[in-house]
């Protein structure tokens, strides 16, 4: 089986390189990281205009009209470049309207979300609760409840709310009695908060795809998290040829070569793994449960643990606030924890294989 990508989605993801490079170079990530709103609505304008608002949905709605496999590697290369935006709420809101929406919520929606004239967010956890099983809110016309740890809270204009036992409603941000309230974030770059909902009317969505949207969403976070797992090796790698110490440069010292080579070595496997996952999960979504499971587990722990050491070879400026460094580590720390830790789905893994 081969699990590297072919050439044309190489391609495009070296055109989503060239604009991250260009548009989200370190020194205006950090003034996005420190709340430039303005940087940051460009950024993901930007983001529209090259179609990936419309990744995964139908070319018949506008869309590009591709599959997971893509989006996830697509994930990756914005997490190596810490951009900024609610792609990945917004890429799984338009996902699911396209495999569970009706025929009308189709037509209304899907248009707008690939031409980025409406942007879209998923509404799934409830406290801790991030499986279909732990959703509390039912499926009546009218929700009252709240969800947490909302990405893209603020921008959307449409949300996909998770209900009891997998089912799924759309709530429009402008229904009366919805609440946003934005919370204070690990990661700057994609500020997360609690959506209120008292009394608010909702659509409910025919097909039963909750499990299925979960599993998207681990996969998408694990290939961030890879990203920025693989941009902070290489800086740290940089850095290492460059920075001085006793007349030579760190990175010929044997403890640095082999920290670096252990970076790597923990770094690289996790491509494949959230890529076969990827393509598992295009093949039937409600069978991709334990490898969306595994690659969640694996490779947000894995990254945050490079991350970690990495921030940590820098030496005492890696810890500053005007360094880099803690930017990606956010962002893994993010991706650990959104959807649920490593142990719950090395617990849920276990439970898929009969443990």
């Amino acid at each position: 089986m081969n699990f590297d990508l072919s050439d044309d989605q190489r391609a495009f993801n070296d055109q989503i390189d060239r604009f991250l490079h260009e548009t989200c170079p370190v020194d205006l990530l950090h003034k996005a990281f420190d709340g430039d709103q303005t940087l940051s609505r460009s950024i993901w304008r930007g983001m529209l205009d090259l179609g990936l608002g419309g990744l995964v949905i139908p070319e018949a709605h506008g869309g590009l009209g591709l599959g997971l496999l893509e989006a996830a590697s697509v994930s990756e290369r914005i997490g190596y470049g810490g951009a900024p935006g609610p792609w990945i709420g917004h890429i799984l809101a338009g996902l699911a309207i396209a495999k569970a929406g009706s025929p009308a919520q189709v037509e209304r929606w899907l248009p707008r979300l690939a031409s980025g004239e409406a942007v879209g967010a998923v509404a799934l956890m409830e406290g801790e609760a991030w499986a279909p099983h732990g959703w509390t809110l039912d499926g009546s016309a009218s929700l009252n409840g709240a969800k947490d740890y909302v990405m893209g809270l603020e921008e959307a204009d449409v949300f996909v709310v998770g209900l009891k036992g997998g089912a799924l409603a759309l709530v429009e941000a402008s229904t009366p009695g919805l609440q946003r309230s934005v919370w204070a974030s690990t990661d700057r770059t994609r500020p997360v908060g609690q959506l209120g909902l008292g009394g608010v009317a909702a659509e409910p969505m025919p097909t039963i795809w909750g499990e299925a949207l979960v599993n998207a969403g681990l996969i998408l976070a694990a290939a961030d998290a890879h990203g920025a797992a693989l941009r902070m090796v290489e800086d740290i790698v940089d850095y290492s040829k460059t920075r001085i110490q006793f007349g030579r440069p760190i990175g010929g010292f044997q403890a640095v070569k082999h920290k670096l080579a252990d970076l790597a070595l923990l770094t690289t496997p996790n491509g494949p793994l959230y890529r076969q996952a990827a393509a598992d999960f295009d093949e039937d979504p409600n069978a991709a449960a334990l490898n969306a499971s595994t690659a969640k587990a694996h490779i947000t722990e894995t990254s945050c643990n490079v991350a970690r050491v990495a921030t940590e070879s820098y030496g005492g400026i890696g810890y500053t606030w005007e360094h880099s460094a803690h930017i990606w580590l956010r962002r893994t720390l993010f991706d650990y924890a959104w959807l649920g830790g490593p142990l719950a789905h090395r617990e849920r893994a276990a439970q898929l294989t009969g443990w």
